[in-house]
């Protein structure tokens, strides 16, 4: 049977994305993903502790020169967010008032196991942004919700 190199294509292309998901799944892609990017440890805000979050861990891999970031929050085995919340990244950038705040989107749950990660890319650099935090949201306000974590980047 011969196939037309289009329909190889697509069939390649699935493979990749199925390969890039149970990559995902399995665990294999951390904050380290981000070439050249340097480690910034986000610390728990004290709504972690109201939440009965303890032991909830985050973290993010930035390099501002090539406009990219990744975040990985990992939650207390057994813990979970609150019914329809979601969590979501922000770069902020404090010498000006009001501070400039940028979403980099949602912290989707990756698998099983209180695992979530967010990957941000723009073609344009981030060295403005001073500060890295991920926020509670339930709503569609185009503004923070109340940080969870948060992190200097220096």
């Amino acid at each position: 049977m011969n196939q037309s190199p289009a329909s190889l294509l697509v069939i390649v292309a699935s493979f990749v994305v199925v390969a890039a998901l149970a990559g995902f799944y399995l665990g294999r892609y951390t904050f380290q993903t981000v070439p050249h990017g340097f480690p910034i440890s986000l610390s728990p805000q004290p709504l972690v502790e109201e939440m009965g979050l303890e032991g909830a861990s985050a973290q993010a891999s930035f390099d501002p020169a090539s406009g990219r970031m990744l975040i990985e929050i990992v939650l207390p085995q057994d813990q979970s967010l609150p019914e329809d919340s979601y969590l979501e990244g922000w770069l902020l950038e404090s010498s000006h008032e009001p501070y400039y705040e940028l979403s980099t989107g949602r912290v989707s749950p990756v698998g099983r196991g209180g695992r979530y990660l967010n990957f941000f890319s723009t073609e344009n650099t981030l060295g403005e942004y001073d500060a890295i935090a991920v926020t509670l949201e339930n709503d569609f306000d185009p503004r923070p919700g109340r940080v969870l974590f948060r992190g200097k980047i220096s």
